[in-house]
């Protein structure tokens, strides 16, 4: 008689798997209730933890300078600032409804009796068990949330929308890379979409940044502003040149607006008022007196000073905290890699502002005034810096392909934004019916956007992109696991 087979270890559970198997749930809604605490705490680390470190900041400086007053105020501060993280963030809950509301909505859905569905028949074959029954759920589940969040919050969701809207038109976008028809389209379109995308967004971003900043959150517009070290009081002028306030030899009550800029300078205001003509580039340039080209290369390495810093945070210090293991393995080759990643992209934001600013001087002065002779009022309408802000998009070639398509979807809901409100505030007159069909048609595209990405993880998790695809496997992954099986 043959020993017998020895039994498998036990399989290891991990510390969520073992409080959701005392949570007293049924074993189906057992995976949603891990995705939704990973989702709760997802939710809440995006908008607090910010806050956190700058509160720990600080009280690190505070500490430092023996600053005993701001010490106690910031303990004080504590306390307030986790209770509002819970009750008055709206986040964590709509990440919570959005990523798992549709596994208990159809679990409840598919224990109560339905006679068209028939009694005897399979659960595993009804209506909402169905590819088109989990879109329908995940759509209904996702509406609910954002309906509930909306009220009981005062969430404002627009920006979150767009920002799913962006992941789902990517996600549409690998499908059909991966289908046939992409094969009927040229392929430097194919290998270079992502850089006409990014130039098409950026040219809006940085449009509405010169003209319209307040469509822009405030801190991404200032953000902008302090990487190119430029002086927003020029843009008062561009912004008179389009609006019709300010005219080149014509006194039109506002042609002080650089006075200050003249005094800074150091300059005769004459030399900056539009009423004398053409405001020359030691202007423009802030005082430099050496050129378009040398502005340029200074912008540049100004740009590349203050941004360094920010991309060698995310390109060396947070993948290396995170990855340790890789960096025990090989650690000159991790190092060296993450390295030039940061210099490169730190390039890529150099060159925007750098081919910003020298388009902008070969539009006004190198070509339109020094070569064609053409009248100034013409060369600083608006129509010329929206040929800069799309010329200074071509700066993404600088990064690597996967990096290209990362950075469009980054500024792309900055720039559905700013599209969006401009559209609207030529058509909206504040009638009744606006906001309730404005909120409707927002919750219907958050909601199918949101079952596009969240179907492709369960049955094409090949369409989603990495950088999206790492987090929602993450959160999703008991949920996937059970799929699956």
């Amino acid at each position: 008689m043959s020993p017998p087979l020895p039994l498998p270890p036990p399989l290891r559970r991990s510390p969520l798997q073992v409080l959701t198997s005392k949570s007293g749930l049924p074993v189906e809604l057992q995976p949603a209730l891990a995705t939704a605490i990973k989702a709760y705490g997802l939710g809440w680390s995006f908008t607090t933890v910010p806050s956190l470190v700058a509160w720990l900041v600080k009280l690190v400086l505070c500490t430092i300078k023996r600053d005993l007053k701001g010490v106690s105020k910031l303990a004080r501060a504590l306390g307030p600032m986790l209770q509002k993280s819970i009750t008055k963030n709206g986040m964590p809950v709509m990440m919570t409804g959005v990523l798992s509301g549709h596994s208990f909505l159809s679990y409840v859905l598919s224990r109560i009796p339905q006679p068209w569905w028939g009694r005897k028949r399979d659960p595993s074959v009804l209506p909402i068990k169905t590819l088109t029954g989990e879109r329908v759920m995940m759509i209904i589940s996702a509406a609910t949330t954002m309906f509930f969040c909306r009220r009981a919050f005062k969430m404002h969701t627009l920006d979150l929308t767009l920002t799913v809207l962006t992941r789902a038109f990517d996600t549409i976008g690998f499908a059909f890379y991966a289908s046939p028809w992409a094969s009927h389209l040229p392929g430097w379109i194919l290998d270079y979409g992502s850089v006409m995308a990014f130039t098409a967004v950026t040219a809006e971003v940085l449009y509405t940044w010169i003209y319209e900043p307040s469509r822009l959150p405030r801190s991404y517009a200032k953000w902008i502003s302090n990487i190119g070290s430029f002086d927003e009081r020029l843009f008062l002028v561009l912004r008179g040149f389009q609006d019709g306030s300010l005219m080149y030899g014509k006194d039109t009550g506002k042609n002080n607006v650089l006075d200050g800029l003249a005094d800074d300078l150091g300059c005769p205001r004459d030399l900056c008022n539009p009423l004398n003509g053409r405001i020359p580039c030691f202007v423009v340039h802030n005082g430099q007196q050496y050129g378009c080209e040398v502005n340029a290369l200074t912008k540049i390495s100004t740009a590349f000073s203050k941004a360094y810093p920010l991309y060698f945070m995310v390109h060396v210090v947070l993948p290396l905290c995170i990855s340790r293991k890789r960096l025990r393995e090989d650690p000159v080759g991790t190092l060296s890699h993450s390295i030039r990643g940061s210099i490169r992209s730190t390039s890529f934001i150099s060159a925007l502002v750098g081919i910003l600013m020298y388009s902008m001087c070969l539009t006004r002065t190198r070509i339109g005034h020094q070569l064609l002779r053409a009248p100034q009022k013409y060369l600083d309408h608006s129509w010329a810096l929206v040929m800069s802000c799309t010329l200074s998009g071509l700066s993404v070639m600088l990064e690597s392909k996967p990096r290209r398509a990362e950075m469009a979807l980054y500024v792309a809901p900055r720039a559905m934004r700013s599209l969006t409100d401009r559209c609207l505030s030529m058509i909206t007159k504040n009638r009744w019916w606006e906001a309730g069909v404005g909120e409707s048609i927002e919750t219907m595209v958050f909601s199918v956007s949101v079952a596009i990405i969240l179907e492709a993880m369960y049955k094409y998790d090949s369409l989603v992109r990495s950088s999206t695809k790492s987090m929602m496997t993450w959160v999703l992954k008991e949920e996937l696991e059970k799929d699956k099986k």
